[in-house]
């Protein structure tokens, strides 16, 4: 499959940070991409990297309310922008 590349790598982020005194954890998943990029000998050499431009799905959920099992809701999806097709 690598060899074919019809399947491409998706990757999951997780990051936990405090914001005031409240703890979050974010996931991410993101989409790996291919780029080509010129090292110092001047060839061109293929790379791949997290594509951060398409971020297909984020989480965001506060530890606090859910560590309380609050009513609130502490559970924050995000979704990536829809594009307008203009016509």
């Amino acid at each position: 499959m690598e060899e074919s590349n019809l399947s491409i790598g998706r990757n999951a982020l997780f990051c936990h940070y405090q914001k005031a005194v409240t703890d979050y954890l974010v996931i991410a998943l993101m989409q790996e991409t291919e780029a080509v990029i010129m090292t110092n000998g001047l060839t061109l050499m293929p790379i791949r990297h997290l594509d951060l431009d398409h971020i297909h799905l984020t989480v965001r959920i506060n530890l606090r309310e859910w560590e309380e099992q609050s009513q609130v809701a502490s559970v924050h999806l995000a979704y990536p922008k829809q594009e307008r097709v203009q016509g």
